[in-house]
């Protein structure tokens, strides 16, 4: 088609084929090529690479490909089996074949997931640290309502020598409780400066229960990983890399004020601000008295998990995964989390069979 209207303008308008070209964004040595081609009555243009000469087993592909282990990103094992197939379908194809597959395995699994929703504000909190541009934040955060009760940063952290100090989290973490009221439960990781005495103390002065993350396992804190990352995204818009201790403390409260204050689906629209308001019911319910209750029924019912299962008592890992099973059967039980499927997923279409 653009071989027979480049060829009209050259012999009406008398333009050279190179300033044909160059209006029509086409290589000149490209058309020349297409031309020759054309003239010998060969085909004018071809899929690249060489010619694949032997018979192309669909069936047996596509049965090869679904048995490789698909991650959310990549496939493990793709360069072993192209070199299975490299006679029958080319590099492209075949790249383009595994990608199908991993994306229509990802839907699939998608739709079968089970997943947490916190249900009650004020409760569960999380904590956890991470890095933007070597310096620490150490977020909190309110599970039930998705709302930032607050962030340490720069030298809220550091003791007098510059070094990290748990004490200064500790101090931060206790601030927030008076503040906001104390939460039932706090999330965090299961080692590290998280798990120092004096943030224990605190935890046992205002008879709030730790729940650890499992060992190199921080998808059981996912909410606040996910929480983490937006704070990291809305620092980098908000002042980049050159900027002073002070500035990049008053920034990270700047960027927890404004994902507070933005509506979120997950709420019902709402903000995380207009749902944590709601907590303070929660927190009368469980006073002190009844934090104590709680604490004995738990501890009770992972006593007996231990004991049932045979493990050693003394080993902190065991002791760690009983306190979790019993946690969670009871914020089920009480309401405090459902576990709901994942709804519709919008269903992924394979580019060769979709309509569009």
């Amino acid at each position: 088609m653009i071989m027979r209207e480049l060829e009209n303008m050259h012999i009406t308008s008398g333009q050279s084929y190179r300033q044909l070209c160059e209006m029509a964004g086409v290589s000149v040595q490209s058309y020349m090529r297409w031309k020759e081609r054309a003239q010998r009555g060969a085909e004018v243009a071809a899929a690249p690479g060489p010619k694949k000469v032997e018979p192309l087993d669909v069936a047996g592909l596509y049965e090869a490909i679904g048995q490789m282990a698909h991650g959310r990103k990549r496939t493990q094992g793709t360069g072993r089996l192209f070199q299975q197939y490299r006679d029958q379908i080319s590099r492209r194809d075949f790249f383009h074949l595994v990608d199908e597959t991993r994306r229509e395995l990802l839907h699939d699994r998608l739709t079968e997931q089970m997943r947490l929703e916190w249900c009650c504000p004020g409760l569960v909190w999380a904590i956890d640290g991470t890095q933007q541009h070597g310096r620490m934040i150490y977020g909190v955060r309110d599970l039930g309502s998705k709302y930032r009760t607050g962030s340490l940063s720069g030298e809220m952290l550091r003791n007098e020598e510059g070094k990290m100090d748990g004490s200064k989290i500790a101090a931060g973490l206790e601030a927030l409780c008076k503040r906001y009221g104390a939460p039932l439960f706090l999330k965090r990781d299961n080692e590290g400066i998280l798990n120092v005495g004096e943030i224990d103390a605190v935890l046992e002065k205002y008879y709030v229960m730790p729940l650890n993350s499992p060992h190199e396992y921080p998808q059981y804190n996912g909410s606040m990983e996910q929480s983490q990352n937006e704070v990291q995204r809305h620092l980098e818009n908000l002042i980049g890399t050159d900027h002073t201790d002070r500035e990049f403390v008053l920034a990270v409260d700047l960027t927890d004020h404004d994902l507070n204050h933005n509506p979120r689906r997950s709420n019902g629209g709402l903000t995380a601000c207009e749902v944590f308001t709601r907590r303070r019911d929660n927190l009368r319910e469980y006073d002190r008295k009844k934090r104590q209750e709680v604490y004995g029924q738990l501890k009770e019912n992972a006593v007996r998990i231990v004991t049932k299962l045979q493990l050693n008592s003394k080993n902190a890992q065991a002791a760690q995964t009983a306190w979790r099973i019993v946690v969670r059967a009871w914020l089920i039980e009480n309401g405090l989390v459902t576990v709901k499927q994942n709804g519709k997923v919008s269903p992924y279409f394979l580019k060769f069979c979709s309509h569009n």
